[in-house]
């Protein structure tokens, strides 16, 4: 399985390691970073690697991610895994009175935010709420500009215990805590 992995393996220093393959869609950048910190904080490992990439231009990723969720309820919408985020936006709206306006506010403040960072993909400081609301819907109440880029990047972090930290570096950085959720309950 997986045999892209083990192209050239031999050279590498990763010949005869454990090898973990993670691939949860677009949450699989901090489903990788959760699985680095229960290996390590689990004493399964005191020092690994983990690596992550995306190269979304030579795939039909929505085609192959609507195939992941529930035939009969998820299914149907037809938009990869924005449909399903959709459902639970609506959900969210209607519990809780968020306007339209107000969920785009959110949009505006985090385009804002993502202007202040030098490796941002997208950077939209002046967006404004109108801009949101004439935006593309993609996904009713999803519109163009709620919705990231499809991006491609790689990145690799040593996760180590503390006793391989000082071998390692004099500042490390310190998990405080992870969490995850793995259920779409819109269905109820």
């Amino acid at each position: 399985n997986f045999s892209e992995m083990w192209c050239g393996i031999e050279a590498a220093p990763g010949y005869l390691k454990p090898v973990v393959k993670v691939a949860t869609g677009g949450t699989t950048g901090s489903s990788l970073a959760i699985c680095g910190y229960h290996n390590v904080a689990s004493g399964i490992y005191n020092k690994i690697l983990i690596v992550g990439w995306e190269k979304l231009q030579e795939g039909g990723a929505t085609t192959g991610i609507i195939t992941a969720f529930d035939p009969v309820w998820e299914r149907p919408s037809l938009a990869g895994a924005l449909g399903p985020l959709a459902l639970m936006a609506s959900m969210y709206q209607h519990k809780y009175g968020i306007t339209p306006e107000q969920a785009a506010g959110v949009t505006v403040k985090n385009r804002r935010n993502a202007a202040n960072n030098p490796f941002a993909h997208l950077k939209m400081p002046d967006l404004t709420v109108e801009d949101v609301m004439k935006s593309q819907t993609i996904s009713y109440p999803l519109r163009l500009h709620d919705c990231c880029p499809q991006s491609e990047g790689a990145c690799a972090v040593i996760y180590a215990n503390e006793e391989e930290t000082k071998n390692i570096t004099d500042n490390p950085a310190w998990i405080q805590a992870v969490e995850t959720a793995h259920n779409l309950d819109c269905r109820l």
